[in-house]
């Protein structure tokens, strides 16, 4: 996401930052981008061997004989059945063409490289609820728990959002194979998923002037490595919309007043209460203690 337009910083004692509107990208100009970004991109992973030009890596199968029905089959399905190759898939052989032009799908639309970039959405300053939906949707993450079952042996079926075309509806993950790939999806300690440029970075000079909403300087005899805290509370609502401040009876806000974890106070607290009797927590809901079973 980007301003349309950029800021000056301004003459001290004169007057604050101006703001010049620019003209809407072209869809040239998206090609351009869109070319230059993923000609970078296939360099870096090529660099970095996660990309080849020749697919051969996957495990082989075993070949039962060499009958025309198995030729027929191995061919259907892809693999090789004689020869040195004997069990693999057929080798693929993928061409990257660095210097090809974006193809334009629509306004602002274009594809390149098995790389597709859409930049026709517009925003003004007044659509605050527009803003928030496009950034929820920038930031939504990999996978949709509302695409994935179990089915009657454990294992994870995640429906896919388009059917592939070999006919790939849905693939299947023991819950061991959904963690690893699941994990290797977790960025890196210490990296930033949002990047800020221009007068949106913590550094820039004119912030204070054009963000709304700035927060006051802090005090010269502060630390400068303040952390920017949110109430566990206020996480537990934005992650699994959960409200623990909402009363149940009447819908008002509750406050905290202390926490208690001596194990026998609580239980006093609770019995008189009547959430539950004894010492014992209370009991997982069923659809929980399935789902832990084939996870813990």
């Amino acid at each position: 996401m980007y301003v349309e337009g950029c800021y000056d910083e301004g003459i001290d004692g004169v007057r604050g930052p101006r703001f010049y509107d620019q003209k809407k990208p072209t869809s040239l100009g998206v090609a351009a981008v869109s070319e230059v970004i993923s000609k970078k991109i296939i360099k870096y992973l090529i660099k970095k061997e996660y990309l080849k030009a020749e697919d051969d890596f996957c495990e082989p199968v075993e070949i039962e004989d060499e009958s025309m029905d198995v030729f027929h089959k191995t061919s259907i399905y892809g693999y090789i059945a004689t020869g040195e190759h004997e069990g693999y898939r057929v080798r693929r052989l993928r061409g990257f063409d660095l210097d090809g032009k974006a193809e334009i799908t629509g306004n602002r639309c274009v594809s390149i490289n098995g790389f597709s970039v859409h930049a026709d959405t517009f925003i003004k300053k007044h659509e605050h609820q527009q803003r928030e939906r496009l950034i929820r949707y920038v930031a939504r993450p990999p996978i949709s728990e509302k695409r994935m079952e179990l089915d009657e042996n454990g294992e994870v079926i995640w429906h896919l959002k388009n059917i592939f075309s070999d006919g790939t509806e849905a693939l299947k993950f023991s819950p061991m194979e959904l963690i690893e790939k699941l994990a290797s999806i977790i960025p890196p300690p210490w990296k930033n998923l949002i990047r800020y440029f221009g007068f949106f970075t913590g550094n820039s000079k004119i912030r204070e002037a054009v963000v709304l909403g700035n927060p006051k300087k802090r005090d010269s005899n502060c630390s400068t490595h303040q952390l920017y805290y949110i109430p566990w509370a206020e996480l537990l609502k934005r992650t699994f919309g959960i409200d623990i401040r909402a009363c149940h009876n009447c819908g008002g806000r509750l406050q905290f007043i202390a926490a208690i974890f001596d194990g026998s106070a609580v239980g006093k607290i609770s019995d008189y209460l009547g959430i539950y009797q004894g010492s014992d927590p209370p009991l997982l809901l069923q659809s929980q203690t399935e789902y832990d079973e084939y996870f813990d």
